[in-house]
């Protein structure tokens, strides 16, 4: 999973070469799966990856609660295999904060995501 830094025997890394090899191993945040229901409430763990959701069918209603903000230009990201009617997406506690939540429908096959910015604690909708 991710890359690796290539450190050598003896090598000391600098802060900068530090940050930088943890923010290469974002992309290691896995997403989990998920079958829910209409009007469920997912509740996403710390630094998870986000949600892959395959409902049994149309869902109505559903609430997802964002990881807990932990790091700089953290990712989170939502896709589902049917289609969300109403689909709100709220911050966890902690000061956090959340833009663009209010998701409304999301088609079959849909994604949506944000990134964390922890200069603000608010998780930004993200298209990238």
């Amino acid at each position: 999973m991710g890359i690796s830094p290539g450190l050598v025997f003896n090598q000391i890394p600098t802060t900068e070469q530090w940050n930088g090899y943890f923010i290469q191993k974002l992309d290691d945040l896995i997403p989990v799966f998920a079958e829910p229901g209409t009007g469920a409430t997912l509740e996403s763990g710390i630094e998870q990856g986000g949600w892959i959701l395959k409902p049994p069918g149309e869902i109505a209603t559903l609430i997802v609660i964002a990881p807990p903000g932990t790091f700089d230009r953290q990712r989170f990201v939502i896709s589902t295999t049917q289609t969300i009617d109403d689909l709100n997406v709220t911050a966890a506690g902690g000061g956090d904060a959340i833009e663009g939540g209010a998701v409304g429908v999301l088609a079959a096959q849909g994604v949506v995501a944000w990134i964390f910015r922890l200069e603000d604690h608010t998780w930004y909708r993200w298209t990238g």
